[in-house]
C-alpha cells in the first residue's frame, strides 16, 4: 500500500500521454475493459504447483485464497502513419496473497513500424517458449509481478526486402527498471535470524538479442539463435544483527556509470564490492538459445535449446585463469530442451 502513490503519480501520467492521442487524431482507437476472478481451494500446506506456477505473481501459494482482477485497456493507431499506441491499467484484489491489493500492469506504449517504446509494468514471457507448454524459461519465467522499466527494441521478428531478400529475420530490446519488493522483503524478514542477508530497490537491465534464417512464408524450414543477458545492480544490502536488534546498511553504487557497465560489462570501481571489482559489476546472468522450425500443411515442428550462463566460461565456451592459460569449457548437455508439435486446427 506504501507504493500507492508512486503508481498515482505514474497513472496519471499514463493517462495524460493517452489523452493527448485523442480519437479524433486517430485513424481506428478502441476501449476495452476486462474482469477476471480465481480461486483455489486445496487440502494441505500449500496450493498445487500448477496452479501457481507460470501466473505472472497473481495466484498465492496459500492453499485457500482467491483474488479479483479489473483492467482497462485504450489504443488506438494515428491516422495516415504508421504509429499506434496503448495504454493499459490492471488492478487487483486479493486474500491469502502477499498484498491485499496491488497494481499487476500499469503501462503505456508507442509503437513504429516495428519499433516499440514501452514504460511501466507490462506482462511479460520467456523467450521463445510456448505459454502452455512450458515450465518457463532458465533466466526469465513469468512467476512474479512485472518489473517496472523502461523498454525499447523490437518484439516479433521482423524483416525487409534489403535483408537477403526477406530471408533474414531480427529481433531484440534492451530495458532499464527497478524491483518494487522492498516493502514484502523487509516485513517478510523482520524476525530473520541473525547474519541473514538480502538486497532491496534493485536495479534491473535486459537485453536481448535474436537471428532467424528463414521465411515460413517462403519455405518450410527456419532456425533461429538468440542471446539474452540480465544485469541486477545498485540497490541496498542488509544484513542482519539480531542480537544488537538492527541491521548492517551498505549502499551499493548507482550512478550513470553503473548503467553503462551493466549495458557493457565491465568490472566495478572501487566503491564496489570486492567479488564485483574482480569479475563484473552487478550480477549478470543469461542464455543461449537455439530452435530449430519445420512447417507442412498445418503441421508444425519445433526443436529447442536453451543454454543457461553465469560467467564467462558459460557464456564463451572458455575459461582464462590468472597465468594466462585458457581452458575449453562448455557444459552443452546442461541445459533446456524442448520438442514441440503443433497440430492443425481441427
Amino acid at each position: 500500500m506504501k507504493h500507492t502513490n508512486r503508481h498515482k503519480i505514474l497513472l496519471t501520467i499514463l493517462l495524460s500521454i493517452c489523452a493527448l492521442t485523442s480519437p479524433v487524431k486517430a485513424q481506428e482507437s478502441y476501449l476495452r475493459y476486462f474482469t477476471q476472478f480465481n480461486a483455489i481451494v486445496a487440502d494441505g500446506d500449500n496450493a498445487p504447483f500448477w496452479l501457481t506456477a507460470n501466473r505472472q505473481g497473481l495466484t498465492s501459494t496459500e492453499w485457500n485464497s482467491n483474488y479479483g482482477r479489473y483492467g482497462l485497456e485504450y489504443g488506438g493507431k494515428f491516422k495516415n502513419s504508421d504509429f499506434s499506441y496503448k495504454c493499459t491499467g490492471d488492478i487487483a484484489v486479493s486474500r491469502n496473497s502477499n498484498a491485499d491489493f496491488f497494481v499487476q500492469q500499469l503501462f503505456g506504449e508507442v509503437s513504429w513500424r516495428w519499433l516499440t517504446l514501452s514504460i511501466g509494468s507490462k506482462e511479460r514471457w520467456s523467450e521463445g517458449k510456448h505459454r502452455t507448454l512450458s515450465g518457463g524459461g532458465l533466466t526469465f519465467a513469468p512467476n512474479a509481478r512485472p518489473i517496472p522499466q523502461v523498454r525499447f527494441g523490437i518484439n516479433e521478428y521482423a524483416t525487409a526486402p534489403w535483408l537477403f531478400n526477406e530471408w533474414i529475420q531480427v529481433k531484440g530490446h534492451f530495458s532499464y527498471g527497478k524491483y518494487s519488493d522492498k516493502n514484502y522483503q523487509i516485513s517478510y524478514l523482520a524476525d530473520a535470524p541473525n547474519g541473514t542477508h538480502y538486497t532491496y530497490d534493485i536495479l534491473f537491465h535486459e537485453k536481448t538479442a535474436f537471428l532467424k534464417i528463414g521465411n515460413e512464408a517462403k519455405g518450410p524450414f527456419s532456425v533461429e539463435i538468440g542471446l539474452e543477458m540480465y544485469t541486477q545492480f545498485g540497490g541496498t544490502f542488509m544484513i542482519r544483527r539480531q542480537e544488537q536488534g538492527d541491521s548492517v546498511r551498505y549502499n551499493l553504487p548507482h550512478t550513470y556509470r553503473e548503467y553503462l557497465k551493466a549495458l557493457f560489462p565491465q568490472q566495478g570501481g572501487s566503491d564496489a564490492p570486492a567479488s564485483d571489482q574482480k569479475n563484473v559489476n552487478g550480477n549478470v546472468f543469461g542464455s543461449w538459445h537455439l530452435a530449430a522450425n519445420y512447417q507442412f500443411n498445418d503441421w508444425r515442428i519445433r526443436l529447442y535449446y536453451e543454454h543457461f550462463y553465469e560467467d564467462h566460461s558459460g557464456l564463451l565456451g572458455y575459461h582464462k585463469f590468472g597465468e594466462g592459460e585458457v581452458v575449453s569449457y562448455f557444459p552443452w548437455h546442461d541445459g533446456l530442451y524442448a520438442f514441440e508439435i503443433t497440430l492443425p486446427k481441427n
